[in-house]
């Protein structure tokens, strides 16, 4: 305890005097409190939802007839194209208001 003590009786020592600006305050304050948007959480989204898609084709590929793979690989990417596309929509929407 008396160590705690002692460290705060030094750092009060070498650093009681400094004061900072009256400018800080207010200029930290804007920067702060304005509002940043972030894309990660609709990327996370879209990662998530591509996830399930391709967790959900896995399932029901064993019950699926024999398909050339050219054409699964071109029903996936309309699929992976639509869902981005419809995530991409969802989020404008929803920054807009």
């Amino acid at each position: 305890m008396d160590e705690e003590r002692w460290m705060e009786d030094e750092l009060d020592a070498a650093l009681g005097g400094i004061v900072a600006p009256p400018s800080l305050s207010p200029a930290v304050m804007r920067r702060v409190n304005r509002p940043r948007m972030t894309r990660l959480p609709e990327i996370l989204d879209s990662i998530g939802g591509i996830a399930v898609l391709v967790a959900v084709l896995l399932a029901l590929s064993p019950f699926a007839p024999s398909v050339d793979p050219s054409a699964a690989y071109a029903g996936l990417a309309v699929a992976f194209t639509s869902l981005i596309l419809w995530h991409g929509w969802r989020s404008l929407r929803a920054l807009n208001g």
